[in-house]
């Protein structure tokens, strides 16, 4: 009886430990988000959306009537038009615009109920892959399922004198269907389990 009691006692003491920390946080304004990754074997597209506070429960909300501009080293070249997709209706895009190495872009976007923002890039000479190896071994297998590993290893000569950032694209075939393989790193060497 003596160790339930004192089991009760333990109990209550840690239900009771409230911490209240308050914090001086600035009331949110929401303001427009912009995303585009501009490559010159695409069509340039651009993904709108908003932002939410640090506290606010919610979902971000499709936007309509975003006016979306072109510039190419600073002259206009194109408003985008909504570009529907299964995930998403906040894609626009500019058609028949394909970016050019060399080139300065500035994307506008702007909203009724937002302020105006905008993004400026410069589009970097294409970097080419001097070697890739890729490795594939079987990891499991069974008479319905077979598990692969695929370790690929590539190289490419950087401009020391520049910091680059780079996408790395990789796509799988199988059975003549080619589709995308994601991963993400901020690391030289990439890894997944």
């Amino acid at each position: 009886m003596k160790n339930i009691f004192q089991l009760l006692l333990v109990l209550i003491a840690f239900q009771s430990c409230d911490i209240v920390v308050d914090l001086d946080i600035e009331e949110h304004t929401p303001v427009l988000v912009l995303n585009s990754i501009l490559n010159p074997d695409s069509v340039l597209t651009v993904h709108i959306s908003h932002s939410l506070g640090a506290f606010e429960c919610g979902q971000i909300r499709p936007l309509d009537d975003v006016i979306v501009r072109l510039y190419e080293n600073e002259t206009y070249i194109a408003d985008a038009i909504t570009f529907y997709s299964p995930n998403s209706s906040d894609n626009y895009i500019f058609q028949n615009v394909y970016p050019q190495e060399g080139f300065t872009y500035k994307i506008v976007a702007e909203h009724k109920d937002y302020a105006r923002v905008h993004s400026i890039c410069t589009l970097p000479n294409r970097v080419f892959v001097s070697i890739v190896k890729v490795d594939t071994t079987i990891r499991y297998q069974d008479e319905f399922y077979t598990d692969y590993k695929v370790d690929v290893s590539y190289q490419f000569d950087d401009a020391s004198n520049e910091q680059n950032h780079y996408l790395l694209e990789l796509f799988s075939v199988e059975d003549n269907y080619t589709y995308p393989t994601s991963f993400y790193s901020n690391e030289a060497i990439f890894g997944s389990s």
